[in-house]
């Protein structure tokens, strides 16, 4: 029996990084679990076996790099650092990614893609930034910062939260649009002071 859940697990994985490369090719809309089965190699009942419909499979795609994030941001609050201290690392480790980690870089292009066609809603029309986790643990690290008096006391904590979200994508949208114009990981460090300078309490 163990043995079955193994093999049951490995047949998922598998499903989820072929469905990344053929949703990339072919966007949402137009893919077909059909042809995800084929190149797995396996029926397309399998693929009902662990994933009820398309758009099932499509948000275990998305939790593959919200877990990935989250994992980030659940070591890097067990440090210890300070809050804004933290954010900034987070931030960094995060759009570090997009050049160090394939997989991440190719999940978070397909989001980008499928959201600007309007193909599938991964955010949905009427969520608050405490419904999705990553914002969520964004909102707790800024909450911190407001209360050790880090954060301007002009900002609330969600506007704060909102514009990180608002700032990541922008850069996002840009490199994949134009790889080319910059390094996500040259890049980091600069990017995320830029913003950070904005909202920190000025210490001179």
């Amino acid at each position: 029996m163990r043995k079955t859940k193994e093999e049951a697990e490995i047949t998922r994985k598998k499903i989820i990084k072929t469905a990344i490369k053929i949703f990339s090719k072919n966007g949402y809309t137009a893919t077909k679990l059909e042809e995800i089965a084929k190149k797995v190699g396996v029926t397309r009942g399998a693929i009902y076996w662990h994933f009820k419909n398309k758009q099932e499979l499509f948000s275990a795609i998305c939790k593959e790099n919200q877990s990935k994030m989250m994992a980030t941001i659940e070591q890097i609050k067990a440090e210890g650092h300070p809050p804004l201290a933290a954010l900034k690392k987070g931030m960094i480790t995060i759009l570090d990614k997009f050049e160090s980690d394939k997989e991440f870089r190719e999940i978070e292009e397909l989001l980008f893609k499928t959201q600007i066609t309007g193909q599938y809603k991964y955010i949905k029309p009427n969520s608050k930034v405490g419904d999705e986790p990553g914002l969520s643990a964004l909102l707790d690290i800024l909450t911190a910062a407001k209360s050790d008096g880090t954060l301007r006391k002009d900002l609330s904590p969600e506007s704060v939260t909102y514009a990180i979200a608002s700032f990541f994508f922008g850069i996002m949208s840009f490199w994949f649009i134009n790889p080319s114009a910059y390094s996500m990981k040259e890049k980091a460090d600069e990017f995320i002071d830029i913003f950070l300078h904005g909202i920190e309490i000025n210490k001179k």
